[in-house]
């Protein structure tokens, strides 16, 4: 069994729902990190996301959109200037491209980048969500995760073999 600590349960975040904020800001993160590990974010030349079912249907009023991007931008929620968050935001749309790392800038679009599926909810999870990366070669990848609550995120256990674990400095059973 994993464990976690207070620290993970406790949680600040950009809006009124850490499901609809931290857990897709995490996500994000996330794919980019796995596409880093596996040395594809150099290829990369675009990246849409999905959202569904609730993330979708109150995405925008919650803040997912913001926070997906800013995940995408490589910002980290824990220790971002909340003041300057509307001040990236428009960047990236005035530039219509994102930083998603500090060498790598690719075309985005806020709406053909991010589409809200709203008459769609993935079955694992009402708050669903899709990242989907075109390399340069034309192939893509996708992975889907899962906004459980709290600012966890899960992934289909038959897309990740790789498992999201939480670790903790203490183990706690």
């Amino acid at each position: 069994m994993d464990s976690i600590s207070i620290f993970e349960i406790i949680k600040i975040g950009i809006g009124p729902s850490s499901s609809h904020t931290v857990g897709p800001w995490r996500a994000a993160t996330f794919f980019l990190e796995y596409l880093e590990r596996n040395n594809k974010l150099q290829n990369i030349t675009e990246i849409t996301t999905y959202l569904y079912g609730s993330l979708a249907k109150t995405g925008i009023g919650h803040g997912t959109d913001i926070a997906i991007m800013m995940g995408l931008s490589h910002e980290d929620f824990l220790t971002i200037d909340t003041d300057k968050i509307n001040a990236k935001i428009d960047l990236i749309n005035s530039e219509n491209s994102i930083h998603i790392s500090d060498e790598i800038s690719i075309p985005f679009q806020y709406k053909k980048h991010i589409v809200f599926e709203q008459d769609e909810t993935l079955a694992a999870h009402p708050n669903g969500m899709k990242f989907q990366a075109t390399f340069n070669d034309g192939t893509i990848f996708t992975r889907k995760y899962y906004s459980t609550g709290g600012g966890f995120i899960d992934t289909d256990k038959h897309d990740n073999p790789d498992q999201i674990k939480v670790k903790t400095k203490y183990p706690c059973h």
